[in-house]
């Protein structure tokens, strides 16, 4: 499976696939994917999903929806509801927004507005990750581009939808000037552009580079910024639209992800949370007041009532179930007014006058959509809103799902302490002997409850996969957030370890090397790591896909190696900064080569700004320089984040002929 190959010597699909190609079943259907015997059509897990929501508007009676086009990709439709009755989605009843194919750009957050008619979205042309606010108007044959800047973080806008007001960064990476902006828009739809202030002037102390919400009323702006440019040190910042004058509302003491509640209060108070309490700001009396501390990190918020401020609904979860909470709002307190655990994960949709939207997510059912009627005394009534899912959900489930705990004891020095990890188990409903079994480990960002077609696609073909939430997941707090950063970035590698040790327990599993790990970006370093990993812990795993990963740390802060990603602060945060070099080659796949005994597989997409294509080069040269297996396979025209149920079943067919290939 060794192969030598030069970068830069293919530009078809896959552009550098170091080793023999594989043909699929039938070459007439790019979906037929094969592993071992069996075959299985992926492309109702690609395509039998009517659509995916991509913004509710309760108040405005709208669901903006994305679904397939035959021949044409994935497409952008709206739609009038009326959230009091069920609606089925089909593009044949909706209006096409823009003939834009959504698998072509990145298209992340979205708010309707009513003055332009239509979704301002963050978004890029070419995936190349140049994210600006573009307008995607009912009706219109393409999207519009509202700004003209390097990076767009973050955006809000004003009750009356005459403001837009956005964080921004002008520079290739979150190391760059960073300011907040300020779009208006006139009743005919025309608009300007001016700079609020920048992180360059000494009347801003902090960096406004970071991704939580802001908030705007008539008075002023809310928004994030990193005291020092780190991550750990999260701070709220009001700005003045009468005087421009910027104040400090919240140091954030060391918590993860403060963010302030869009959509709730007046001009005099607001709502923030800092990982697990809730705090109300007056801004008369510039005062924060704990209103309350939860027992998890909230996941969800919306305004469930009318007025300035109606009571709330948070949501709060684990991988394994969502606690779901109705609150009314007291100066100094919430006072619980109802509480609902759910087994699925939940998302807070939407809320407006009374009324919120959820969406319900499990690995057994993909999804299901729910309007609840929330009374004054927390009580709440619960009406479907959305036709057709449970016979799709039926025909896509493939796997007998388990949800266990494993609990280890990491006996390092660097995060000691008895372990205790929430942990999804994906088993084929039809097994081959245990010995012919492979077992595929999600070695970092597991955990989902969630249905995933990867998960259902793989049980199909036999393949049992596991996705365990390991050290650094963000629902469990702070402390277990940051609990693999820097020196501690190997806990979720012995977590992974640990899982693995448990499967061969728990199914009398003859050889760990039937295991296997897998990951993307941060994850794919950590998958490769697990098989890298020179520490006691170790186990002989069988193979590692590794997918847009970090591979030589040193590489990345080194200033002769302009781009080797755009988010330096993410980066130090994790790993460690340019001047710990000894840390950061200790943790470097890279410079652990020779203890690296089974194959991998590398992907990365050529267009990758986040995390440059040139750590899967490097890294496979380096591999194939010491006799190691590996595949190496570089998907053209893509950025981090790849899209294109075709190019993904091209991925997937490569991986499986990957897997099957190994001992």
């Amino acid at each position: 499976m060794k192969k030598t190959c030069s970068r830069y010597s293919a530009t078809l699909m896959v552009a550098l696939f170091c080793l023999p190609s594989y043909s699929v079943a039938d070459s007439s259907n790019p979906f037929i994917l094969t592993y071992q015997g069996r075959s299985i059509d992926s492309a109702p897990y690609s395509f039998a999903f009517p659509y995916r929501i991509e913004l509710a508007a309760i108040e405005h009676q709208k669901i903006y929806f994305s679904r397939h086009v035959e021949g044409e990709g994935k497409h952008l439709f709206v739609t009038d509801w009326d959230p009091s009755k069920s609606i089925s989605l089909d593009s044949q009843s909706a209006t096409k927004v823009t003939n834009t194919n959504l698998n072509s750009i990145n298209f992340w957050r979205r708010y309707l507005n009513t003055r332009l008619g239509g979704l301002v979205a963050e978004a890029d042309e070419d995936k190349a990750e140049r994210i600006n606010l573009w307008l995607f108007a009912d009706g219109t044959d393409k999207p519009r581009k509202l700004t003209d800047v390097d990076y767009v973080y973050e955006f809000t806008q004003s009750k009356d939808h005459s403001a837009i007001y956005y964080t921004t960064r002008y520079g290739s990476s979150d190391a760059a000037k960073g300011c907040l902006e300020e779009l208006t828009i006139e009743e005919d739809g025309s608009t300007q552009t001016r700079q609020l202030i920048c992180d360059d002037n000494p009347a801003m102390p902090a960096r406004i580079n970071w991704w939580t919400k802001l908030r705007a009323d008539s008075e002023r702006v809310v928004f994030p910024a990193l005291k020092d440019g780190d991550r750990n040190k999260q701070e709220l910042y009001a700005y003045n639209l009468s005087d421009g004058s910027v104040s400090l509302m919240f140091e954030g003491h060391g918590k993860g992800w403060v963010e302030v509640r869009h959509g709730w209060g007046d001009e005099s108070q607001a709502l923030f949370s800092a990982d697990r309490d809730l705090y109300r700001y007056d801004f008369e009396a510039d005062e924060a007041v704990l209103l309350h501390r939860f027992d998890r990190t909230l996941s969800g918020f919306q305004p469930a009532g009318s007025g300035e401020t109606p009571n709330i609904m948070v949501t709060t979860e684990t991988p394994f179930e969502t606690k779901l909470e109705v609150f009314t709002v007291e100066s100094d307190r919430l006072t619980p007014l109802s509480m609902t655990t759910l087994p699925e994960d939940v998302w807070l949709a939407d809320g407006y006058d009374g009324q919120v939207m959820v969406g319900k997510f499990s690995p057994e059912t993909y999804a299901a959509f729910d309007v609840l009627t929330v009374m004054h005394d927390g009580g709440f009534t619960s009406q479907s809103v959305i036709k057709g899912l449970a016979e799709i959900n039926d025909q896509l489930s493939q796997c007998n799902v388990e949800r266990v705990q494993i609990t280890h004891e990491d006996k390092s020095s660097q995060s000691p302490g008895t372990q205790t990890l929430d942990v999804f188990v994906y088993r084929p409903r039809d097994l081959p002997p245990i010995e012919e079994q492979k077992f595929i480990i999600t070695a970092y960002y597991g955990g989902k409850n969630e249905f995933s077609s990867y998960h259902h696609l793989f049980c199909a073909l036999g393949l049992t996969t596991v996705s365990p939430a390991v050290r650094g997941d963000w629902r469990y707090g702070t402390e277990f957030a940051n609990s693999n950063d820097r020196e501690k970035a190997d806990a979720p590698i012995r977590d992974t370890l640990a899982v693995a040790r448990y499967l061969v327990e728990r199914y009398e599993i003859p050889n760990s090397r039937q295991i296997g790990t897998t990951g993307y970006s941060h994850g794919g370093w950590a998958a490769v790591r697990a098989l890298s990993y020179p520490g006691p812990e170790r186990l002989d795993l069988g193979f590692a896909i590794a997918g847009g990963g970090f591979y030589d740390l040193p590489a990345v802060v080194d200033p002769s190696k302009n781009g080797e990603t755009n988010i330096h602060g993410w980066f130090d945060k994790e790993f460690g900064p340019a001047d710990q070099q000894e840390l950061l080659r200790a943790l470097s796949p890279i410079a652990h080569v020779d203890e690296i005994s089974a194959p991998i597989f590398l992907y990365h997409a050529d267009r990758d700004t986040r995390v440059s294509p040139n750590q899967s080069y490097d890294f496979s040269e380096r591999l194939a320089e010491a006799g190691k297996s590996y595949e190496l396979m570089i998907i053209p025209d893509q950025g981090h984040s790849i899209r294109g149920p075709e190019i993904w079943a091209e991925i997937r067919q490569r991986l499986l002929d990957f897997v099957s290939q190994t001992p």
